[in-house]
């Protein structure tokens, strides 16, 4: 319409300029009469000199084109209208279409666009109840799909629940708590997406319809309570510590960290989790934060994390150990601040019990 709009609106001159091409091309004096006589010269001089052949063709195909350009040029001025009820017309939609974009959008497919969502909603709301029983029907279809699913997820939670709960019970014996008991309680979710069957309601939600909950008693004769309010702090560290160990196999995990989780627990067991950390070791990187000797004393590269003051700021460094300073280091662990030969001679004897442990894993 820009297009149509500018050559309606120069349609005058347009014309003119036309007609003056044409008549320099067709009219009197015209040029294709001055080209086809040098045409014709250019032939009898061909026929004397043939070097001149080459040229005259040459002249011979701009005649031609020379002449149906002069045809093209009148069927084009033949074509020509000046109508301004046309002109007026594109001039109104052009403006309204300025119109459109102000309130709609920057561009004409933008809309457009818009334009066809407005046809979708006013679709919609016309059969407003036809689209509500698609959309009802489109909901049981789903919910029907959704169940299925769910149903599915719950069996393998209670098949990897028991599995777990068995694991976790092996793996405590070996840190003293040979009567530690584990359940995971499934039970239907209260809370969440709702849906009424003929069975009742159901609750769904990103993780399906269960509520998940761990058990524990770690004492012989003692019920089952939440896992948060029936285990100590070195209880704790060692189921933990059970399921790291347990779930790092299945999670193909390069790097394990344990921080602190030989907290509240000494003698045997400190010794039980050290071995233990060495066993999940074997199989991924472990970067374990630990005050515990025993387990300080297993590991293969010691560091040594230390807060210092500098400048009214609190600095933390971390500082590979030595052999000599690893020694040094675990006795101060065992004695505190003060270290002797006997607390020096103790902590040469964790690292070669350590030796001997790993060199029989």
């Amino acid at each position: 319409m820009e297009k149509e709009k500018h050559i309606l609106a120069n349609s005058e001159k347009l014309y003119s300029q036309l007609g003056h091409a044409y008549e320099s091309l067709y009219g009197e004096g015209r040029a294709l009469d001055w080209a086809g006589l040098a045409m014709s010269h250019a032939e009898e001089a061909a026929a004397v000199d043939e070097n001149v052949q080459e040229l005259k063709e040459s002249m011979d195909s701009a005649y031609y084109t020379l002449e149906e350009a002069t045809f093209s040029l009148r069927d084009h001025m033949d074509s020509l209208s000046f109508d301004p009820d046309r002109l007026n017309e594109i001039e109104g939609r052009l403006e309204e279409i300025k119109k459109l974009k102000r309130k709609y959008g920057n561009s004409v497919t933008e809309i457009l666009e818009f334009a066809s969502e407005l046809e979708e909603e006013m679709e919609s709301l016309s059969n407003k109840e036809e689209k509500l029983e698609e959309l009802e029907v489109q909901i049981q279809e789903t919910a029907l799909d959704l169940k299925v699913e769910a149903d599915t997820l719950t069996d393998l939670r209670r098949q990897a629940g028991e599995k777990l709960a068995e694991d976790v019970k092996h793996e405590l014996q070996a840190l003293f708590m040979e009567k530690a008991v584990m359940e995971v309680r499934i039970q239907p979710a209260n809370k969440g997406y709702t849906y009424e069957w003929d069975q009742g309601v159901s609750y769904f939600n990103e993780n399906g319809q269960d509520q998940v909950e761990f058990l524990m008693a770690t004492n012989a004769g003692e019920p089952l309570k939440p896992l948060a309010k029936v285990a100590s702090g070195g209880e704790i560290s060692r189921i933990m510590l059970a399921l790291k160990t347990i779930l790092a196999g299945f999670q193909h995990v390069t790097s394990i960290i344990f921080d602190e989780v030989d907290t509240g627990v000494s003698g045997r067991v400190a010794q039980a989790i050290a071995e233990k950390i060495y066993h999940v070791a074997k199989g991924a990187q472990v970067l374990c934060i630990s005050h515990l000797p025993q387990v300080a004393a297993m590991a293969d590269t010691n560091l040594c994390i230390e807060k210092k003051e500098k400048e009214d700021r609190v600095i933390t460094n971390i500082r590979p150990l030595k052999e000599q300073q690893k020694t040094d280091e675990i006795a101060r662990m065992i004695s505190g601040v003060e270290v002797t030969e006997l607390t020096r001679d103790n902590a040469q004897e964790l690292l070669t019990m350590a030796e001997k442990i790993k060199s029989n894993a």
